[in-house]
């Protein structure tokens, strides 16, 4: 018979028995193989019966060559090309979306977005207005609207032409407006003028349409039409040759303006400037290369970074360098000379030039001479970020 105390030792022993047999059976369930690539060895590869041949692999999804042209600013046959980090935005940027811009008797509104998102905007303010649009062609950025007339003045009426064209910036926007004005009674327009006949009234358009513009601009919605709309790319970075450069598709008078607007900002400080030779003497420092103030307390600050110039712009072009590249620049421009290096010379040289009716902007050191890739590239997208 079979006592309580030997029927509670038996069933004290059951659960550890089966405890153990589950971590004996998980053992050889669960086995770990993290090391048996230590003990793999070669086979034999594999043979393929007569009549078949082997086909190499071949990525499902091929990457297709990248041209130069398709590379931009990257010279994939001379530098070595890594993939680049997005571009900050400009030192200007800030929360203000719809800014009117202005370089001399011109005034635009410049709108921190892409063009398919101002596009459908702009056709709601016409409406809104009550203004009738005559013609819209959204491949050329181009809206021209039909007669409006004023209350203050109903003996003459105006039509207005609207360029929505791409920014200096990736993803923003540019809106021009050219105002006409005829008397009441003229049944025909005649031809457009070079600038608006009356600048109260373009002034007025500008206005209302960038206020409009500023209440709905964080709509995000977008227009397929409004893709196609701003024509060529105003600023490009590009490879001259095995020289980096920046193409502008803009007036000499305006390229100038915003050129010399952009050597102020993020790191650049311009020295000295020439309107007539298009040439621009400036100092870089580059600002994601700061100290912290314990090592510039104990280390003297190199020559090349200093703030400060003991030179003129008309001192650098009489002492410039006369290798051929210095020369292929700068020898057509009046008042260049070459010259022993001065004593203290420092900084850079921006030049403009106009080829082919684009005006093609490069940056060289202050003896002329070319820069190596890397400075010169960082230099040209600072300049091109910061072009309003």
């Amino acid at each position: 018979m079979t006592s309580a105390s030997d029927s509670l030792v038996h069933r004290a022993r059951t659960p550890v028995l089966l405890v153990l047999l589950a971590l004996l059976v998980s053992g050889c369930i669960f086995r770990d193989r993290s090391e048996d690539y230590r003990r793999a060895e070669s086979i034999k590869p594999i043979t393929l019966p007569e009549g078949v041949a082997s086909v190499p692999l071949e990525p499902l999804y091929p990457i297709p060559e990248v041209r130069l042209r398709e590379a931009g600013f990257y010279d994939l046959a001379s530098d070595k090309f890594e993939v680049p980090r997005p571009e900050p935005m400009s030192a200007d940027a800030d929360k203000t979306k719809i800014k009117i811009q202005r370089v001399g008797n011109q005034r635009w509104i410049l709108a921190e977005a892409p063009t398919s998102q101002v596009w459908p905007l702009a056709q709601s303010f016409f409406s809104s207005y009550g203004i009738q649009v005559a013609q819209s062609v959204p491949s050329t950025g181009l809206v021209q609207t039909d007669w409006v007339v004023f209350k203050a003045d109903e003996s003459t009426k105006s039509q207005f032409r609207i360029r929505i064209e791409q920014g200096l910036r990736p993803d923003t926007t540019e809106i021009h407006v050219l105002q006409h004005e005829a008397p009441a009674s003229a049944r025909t327009l005649g031809e457009w003028p070079n600038s608006s006949t009356n600048p109260e009234r373009e002034a007025w358009l500008l206005d209302a349409l960038a206020n409009s513009l500023a209440g709905d601009i964080e709509n995000r919605a977008a227009s397929l039409l409004g893709q196609a709309v701003g024509g060529a790319v105003k600023a490009e970075l590009f490879m001259d040759g095995a020289e980096p450069a920046l193409r502008l598709r803009l007036s000499e008078g305006r390229a100038w303006a915003t050129v010399a607007h952009s050597l102020s900002r993020e790191g650049f400080l311009l020295w000295d400037e020439d309107s007539e030779r298009k040439l621009y003497y400036v100092q870089y420092l580059d600002p994601t290369k700061k100290r912290n103030w314990l090592v510039r307390l104990f280390t003297f600050e190199p020559a090349s970074e200093a703030k400060t110039t003991d030179y003129r712009l008309s001192d650098l072009l009489s002492h410039m360098s006369g290798t051929p590249e210095s020369q292929a620049l700068f020898g057509d421009i009046p008042g260049v000379t070459t010259g022993e290096p001065l004593e203290k010379g420092l900084g850079y040289l921006v030049v403009l030039k106009r080829e082919q009716g684009d005006i093609i902007a490069r940056v060289r050191d202050h003896r002329g001479d070319r820069l190596d890739l890397e400075t010169n590239k960082r230099m040209l997208a600072v300049i091109r970020r910061n072009l309003i």
